[in-house]
């Protein structure tokens, strides 16, 4: 949302600019959320709300010069701020501190460091789903998938801030062949996405996947209608239609075996064709009228 409000014109926007650069921080996308944050301070210099976050940045990737121009700045412009007080100060009980040097350990693909900060982080924050998420992708790093798995579900449990821990629940349930669980996975993220804006890309693209993945999995144990449903969602997605296309082709062709009824399945693919035409149709339009046109 901030994404799209910032495209539309709102790029001086302090408040959507630090959101945009708070969500990169959240996701790990350390060197977007630093830029951004180096984009609010040249549009207002002297907002000093969220450069505590922008301070962990700097202290993460050991920018020592530009934290410490940071320091400087913020004192002059208000030492008694709490995000002043924070910019270089050394405190064992913030959380974001051994989260941070998680972080940097991930970037270094030193798992074992990794863990160990995570786990300091997630016992300062317990009740922050960031915290047990970024500690479960460590222990599936160290191919502790048990471990994984109570993490991923315990965020979901949480809140599950970032909308993430469902999926990486499934993806590791799949990973295992677990495919009952894996799909148990799949469709509560589907359910749970289809109430929600989908935002990014990202998110897009792991949805249409999980649709792709129940489509898949149903037609194999011959659940043709919950099939049918997941694969006609799937041509809704450029990235997913042709797979879309074919496993309605497939469905199709199973329910020729299996209906004592052969109009039910002869039906369905006279569907599939017309929406195929349609599309065709669609195309040949966009041919003729191009925007130049208008």
């Amino acid at each position: 949302m901030y994404n799209t409000l910032y495209s539309m014109g709102l790029e001086n926007s302090t408040y959507i600019m630090s959101q945009i650069a708070l969500g990169h921080h959240n996701r790990r996308k350390l060197d977007e959320a630093i830029s951004m944050f180096k984009n609010i301070l040249s549009v207002d210099p002297y907002r000093l709300d969220n450069l505590d976050t922008y301070s962990n940045l700097l202290y993460v990737l050991e920018l020592k010069k530009d934290l410490a121009d940071l320091a400087h700045k913020v004192v002059n412009i208000d030492k008694y701020r709490v995000e002043t007080c924070c910019v270089i100060e050394i405190n064992a009980r913030d959380y974001r501190a051994w989260y941070g040097l998680g972080q940097t350990y991930e970037i270094l693909k030193m798992p074992n460091y990794c863990l160990h900060y995570y786990k300091q982080a997630q016992q300062l924050k317990p009740n922050d789903s960031r915290m047990v998420i970024a500690l479960g992708e460590a222990y599936e790093k160290l191919d502790a998938t048990e471990n994984a798995l109570k993490c991923y579900y315990k965020a979901c449990s949480l809140g599950d801030v970032e909308g993430t821990a469902l999926i990486k629940l499934a993806k590791l349930y799949d990973k295992l062949n677990e495919t009952e669980n894996a799909a148990a996975a799949f469709t509560e993220f589907c359910l749970r996405e289809e109430d929600r804006e989908i935002k990014c890309f990202e998110e897009q693209a792991e949805f249409y996947n999980a649709l792709q993945y129940l489509a898949n999995y149903h037609l194999k144990k011959g659940e043709l209608d919950d099939a049918y449903t997941y694969a006609y969602k799937c041509m809704e997605c450029e990235e997913t239609k042709e797979q879309g296309k074919a496993l309605l082709k497939s469905i199709a062709a199973r329910r020729i075996e299996q209906e004592p009824d052969p109009g039910v399945a002869m039906n369905e693919t006279i569907a599939n064709m017309s929406l195929a035409n349609e599309e065709a149709s669609s195309s040949n339009m966009d041919m003729v009228f191009s925007p130049s046109d208008i």
